[in-house]
């Protein structure tokens, strides 16, 4: 077997394969004593007819193409591993000759080599702490105690407190929008959970009224076609209850496995710093990533990058199955298509893959053990000691 390979950009090879006369043989040999045995012929057991016989009956083409299917499997495998090349997706075969031995090419996205400068030079600083705030620890006191109000119908006009049902339908420049439409609303007014000044608009509406208002988009709206603009609204409200908040006692704090309000203030507090200290590491850890990868250079192959894009609808997937809703829903309800998201996350993908094998080559120079369960663990932990220090 004769092989040559030609690299290519984005991490692809080309390998051409030639075998003689004498190897195809060995593989017709093999794929006549895997045909032969589907061959009926009167007076013989299975497979046990003269040769000649069984490849009339069979055909010399499929004998061929069945010879040819072998060969070029395992030679592809042992040009690969000559070359010490692993592939990351299935190969494009051209067949250049079959005659007196097979010639063929195959090109393939193979995993690529990345270099990476000296990271041990590379410096960040640590996110500060964050200390948990009086205010932070209140919010959650008044989410619990939503948990735990009741709620009256009144036959009264909202007010601020108040939990309302609505109708919404939002315009702007006359034309409807469909992210500005929602049924049966739920809002507690006053939670700012709406755009500012909108909770506001519907106070002082009773159940059953409605009301069109104008108001203004912040300018910093997450949704820049919008941000800053005015926008016409149509509201009407179905329900009006009265939140009746309970008291903040020791019976409360019960509820939520403490003792007394202290402790479960303390406990608020623990939680609010833990989250507030994986964050700050996330951070860090993010930082350490985004500084490394500026002395990495590779180049990636679209298989590889199409194959994380492929796990991140994965995930997607199973986080939308969290919420009862099958990928087709939780996109409609992002109102996305698939394929728009793909191009959004495309450069999300491709800096996971980048990271992915900036880790792996400094596991290498550290030294750590690719086979180690905490690999990803203990080379994050490397970066994070030499770039901090």
């Amino acid at each position: 077997m004769k092989t040559d390979i030609k690299k290519l950009p984005q991490s692809k090879i080309k390998l051409t394969i030639e075998l003689d006369k004498a190897e195809m043989v060995k593989y017709f040999d093999k794929a006549f004593e895997e045909l032969a045995p589907m061959v009926k012929v009167k007076g013989f057991r299975p497979g046990k007819a003269p040769r000649n016989i069984i490849e009339n009956q069979l055909g010399t083409g499929r004998i061929k193409a069945e010879a040819i299917d072998k060969a070029m499997t395992d030679s592809y495998v042992k040009g690969l591993k000559e070359y010490d090349m692993v592939s990351v997706a299935a190969p494009k075969i051209s067949i250049k000759s079959d005659e007196d031995g097979l010639v063929y090419e195959a090109e393939v996205d193979v995993w690529p080599e990345a270099t990476i400068g000296d990271y041990k030079k590379l410096k960040v600083a640590k996110p500060k702490e964050e200390a948990v705030k009086s205010e932070e620890i209140d919010q959650i006191f008044d989410y619990l105690k939503r948990q735990k109000a009741q709620m009256n119908d009144v036959e009264r006009a909202a007010k601020m407190g108040d939990w309302v049902t609505i109708d919404f339908e939002g315009k702007v420049g006359g034309v409807i929008q469909e992210n500005m439409i929602s049924q049966s609303h739920p809002v507690i007014l006053g939670s700012k959970t709406l755009i500012p000044g909108f909770e506001e608009e519907v106070v002082g509406m009773n159940k059953d009224e409605e009301k069109t208002f104008e108001i203004k988009f912040p300018k910093d709206y997450h949704e820049k076609t919008i941000a800053g603009k005015k926008a016409e609204f149509k509201v009407k409200v179905h329900l009006v209850k009265e939140v009746i908040a309970p008291e903040v006692d020791e019976k409360f704090a019960k509820e939520f496995g403490h003792d007394s309000v202290e402790a479960l203030r303390q406990g608020i507090e623990d939680s609010l710093k833990g989250e507030k200290e994986t964050k700050r590491h996330q951070d860090l850890e993010n930082a350490v990533l985004d500084k490394l990868l500026t002395v990495v250079k590779t180049e990636l192959p679209d298989s590889l990058v199409e194959q994380e894009l492929d796990r991140i609808f994965h995930n997607m997937e199973h986080e939308a199955k969290n919420y009862g809703l099958t990928l087709d829903q939780y996109l409609l309800s992002m109102k996305k298509t698939a394929q728009e998201l793909r191009v959004e996350w495309r450069g999300q993908a491709e800096r996971n893959v980048k990271i992915g094998l900036a880790l792996a080559e400094v596991a290498k120079k550290e030294e750590i053990d690719a086979k180690d369960e905490k690999v990803t663990q203990k080379v994050m932990e490397k970066l994070v000691e030499e770039m901090t220090a």
